[in-house]
């Protein structure tokens, strides 16, 4: 009986965990609304390859300056996100840092650095 109910614990312990959510926020793990109603703003940090950059929901130079010499920007700069925009037409090479953007996400990885992938992503108007 012992066994069993031990058995029920580690089962039902493994299914509930996993580092990958659709639409989760990973500053604080809420549901994001990323519907083409409710995009996420924010600015290219820094690009990081041809679908790579990096994006917070604020700018602030002193901030860059002081991290941008850092292997782990990333993980320094406050909320940022690294994107993958592999999956959308979005050209990074015509970018440059502090551009106003508008991000839909598919999907972001729970992990340090947070992660994301996504489905849209637009110049913000001015």
């Amino acid at each position: 009986m012992l066994f069993v109910i031990i058995s029920l614990l580690l089962l039902i312990g493994c299914n509930s965990t996993s580092n990958m959510t659709e639409d989760t926020d990973t500053s604080n793990n809420e549901p994001v609304d990323s519907t083409a109603d409710n995009p996420r703003s924010g600015y290219i940090l820094k690009v990081i390859d041809n679908d790579t950059f990096l994006f917070a929901p604020t700018y602030d130079k002193s901030l860059l300056d002081k991290y941008s010499k850092s292997e782990d920007i990333h993980s320094k700069y406050p909320n940022a996100i690294l994107i993958n925009a592999s999956e959308t037409e979005f050209n990074l090479n015509k970018q440059k840092e502090g551009e106003s953007v508008e991000v839909w996400f598919k999907y972001t990885l729970d992990i340090y650095p947070p992660m994301g992938t996504a489905s849209k992503i637009t110049i913000k108007e001015k």
